[in-house]
């Protein structure tokens, strides 16, 4: 399970961060849990890895009261499932920071076409698809999702953006349109979990 950890340092910069927020934070006692954990004994902490990444059945519902996220959006299969689960094991209040990589993947191609993925039809894209690839979901669309599902003040922020316009333009023509925003290239979506959504599974 130790593979499914982010480096020691992540966590060092995590703790450093929550005990400049809160003086009162028993920094070295979080640390201890998280060295715990990382080593598979007994902990406040848990690393929960499945491959139906069902979080209902995870967690439990009305669980979560904060959420963080680093560039995994981009590459679930079902995004809108994924934000019906998530809304559903998150208490009222609770509040989700997500960075998501809009970026074509490939390593050769990435830092000289950051939208290349975005120059196809679903067919063409589709042909090529392998469990986890970029999902091409925008923007707005991950705003209309979790406003959907009982989030509000959704905020886009962009974290990397093309010069100028470029972007805007040679991509495929379901992202001509402006609401795209193809000039951005990786954002962090910031929301607040407020109501219970209409069709969200329950335990």
């Amino acid at each position: 399970m130790s593979s499914s950890w982010a480096p020691a340092s992540f966590y060092a910069s995590l703790i450093d961060r929550i005990g400049a927020a809160d003086a009162g934070v028993d920094r070295a006692s979080l640390q201890s849990q998280i060295e715990r954990a990382r080593h598979g004994a007994a902990s406040r902490l848990r690393c929960v890895v499945r491959k139906d990444f069902d979080l209902v059945a995870a967690f439990g519902s009305n669980k979560m009261d904060l959420v963080f996220s680093q560039a995994a959006f981009e590459h679930f299969d079902d995004v809108a499932r994924t934000v019906q689960q998530l809304s559903a094991v998150c208490k009222p209040g609770a509040i989700i920071v997500a960075e998501i990589d809009l970026k074509t993947h490939s390593r050769w191609i990435r830092d000289k076409d950051p939208n290349n993925i975005y120059r196809y039809s679903d067919a063409v894209y589709g042909a090529f698809w392998f469990r986890g690839m970029p999902n091409r979901v925008r923007p707005y669309q991950y705003r209309d999702l979790f406003e959907q599902h009982g989030w509000s003040e959704v905020s886009i922020i962009p974290i990397e953006q093309a010069n100028g316009l470029d972007g805007e333009f040679s991509v495929h023509r379901q992202f001509k349109h402006s609401r795209n925003q193809m000039s951005y290239l990786s954002i962090v979506l910031c929301a607040r979990k407020t109501s219970v959504s209409a069709g969200e599974p329950q335990l």
